[in-house]
């Protein structure tokens, strides 16, 4: 596998959710990643989703089964735990909650014993714990940035929760600082449109992504120029300012390219089609010896055939001038259909 593939790893849930968000995340990423348990792998259509099945047999959606790689994590029950004592020490009653969150018993290795014995879970079903949802958050986001921080995976996490991502935005982990992805995955979100979910053919996508991959490397380079600039600044507000000014930037030249795009479909048409037919009708009297008609033939071929490279060099100086980034979200647009509404749950 080419070492420069940018990965992302989904979470909370096993099964990806069917919305908008997912489907932009297939186009943005080379590769993703979910965290499956092994049980869930051996018997997939009884415990994945169909969407979620769906998803890793037309869109390569990769099974990350904790087991294989929670080992190569120094101290990994250890260090969450740990934080555990800490939080609840310094902050008192902030694993307060009547909720609770089904954990498979796979991605806590030691940790449920701590958990019962604090009161922080009991024993569900068959291998899952109930799990203090507040726990659960934290444990969830801390599971997604230590298994992505693997040299054998290197994937970003990412998910489709507001919440969870500002936990995983602020947090200060024992392994690593990850302040900046907060704004990683919002910049992400915003330079793609949202794609329409309900009807979506899987096998368009991936066909529309495989055609498209040089142009996806180029939107991604696009959001990491635009990330580095708002990481530059120093507070959340100034940050926000940078995003919107940026974002709005990149806006604007998609609408420009989409008007121009629409101008030479137009020429496209009236300028191109029209003289081929003409030719066509000219050449086939030609055939029955008619010389004027062929005349008329060749003059015709020529207009059609001048138009048509006239028009390529369009097409290619306004490719060039806008960039694959901007020709890629407008096909997005296009193409894959834009869901309605902003995306409010989003960050």
């Amino acid at each position: 596998m080419p070492a420069n593939l940018k990965k992302a790893l989904y979470f909370p849930t096993i099964s990806l959710p069917k919305e908008s968000a997912i489907a932009s995340a297939i186009l943005y990423w080379d590769k993703l990643y979910s965290v499956v348990p092994y049980e869930h792998v051996q018997r997939p259509d009884e415990l994945l989703s169909p969407f979620m099945q769906e998803l890793s047999a037309e869109c390569g959606v990769n099974h990350l089964v904790p087991y294989l790689h929670l080992h190569e994590v120094p101290d990994f029950s250890e260090r969450f735990i740990g934080f555990l004592e800490r939080s609840s020490t310094d902050h008192g009653n902030s694993f307060q909650t009547h909720r609770t969150v089904r954990i498979h018993a796979e991605k806590l290795l030691e940790i449920p014993e701590y958990l019962v014995n604090k009161g922080w879970a009991t024993k569900g079903e068959g291998e899952w714990y109930l799990v203090n949802a507040v726990v659960a958050d934290y444990f969830m986001a801390y599971l997604a940035l230590t298994l992505g921080s693997l040299r054998t995976i290197n994937a970003t996490p990412f998910t489709t929760s507001s919440h969870l991502a500002g936990i995983i935005g602020g947090a200060q982990v024992e392994l690593q600082s990850i302040d900046d992805l907060k704004w990683q995955e919002k910049v992400r979100l915003a330079v793609l449109p949202e794609i329409d979910i309900e009807g979506l053919d899987l096998n368009r996508l991936m066909a529309f992504k495989r055609e498209h991959a040089s142009s996806a490397q180029q939107l991604r380079g696009e959001a990491e120029r635009i990330l580095g600039k708002i990481l530059l600044e120093k507070t959340d507000a100034l940050k926000e300012e940078a995003f919107q000014y940026y974002l709005s930037r990149f806006t604007r030249r998609v609408r420009c390219f989409e008007r121009e795009a629409a101008e030479y479909r137009i020429n496209m048409s009236s300028n191109v089609i029209m003289p081929t037919l003409g030719a066509g009708l000219s050449f086939a009297a030609s055939l029955e010896g008619n010389k004027i008609a062929a005349a008329g033939a060749a003059i015709s071929f020529l207009a059609m055939a001048s138009d048509a490279v006239k028009s390529i060099h369009r097409k290619n100086r306004i490719t060039r001038e806008y960039g694959g980034a901007v020709t890629f979200v407008a096909g997005v647009r296009r193409n894959l259909g834009v869901a309605s509404g902003p995306q409010s749950n989003l960050l």
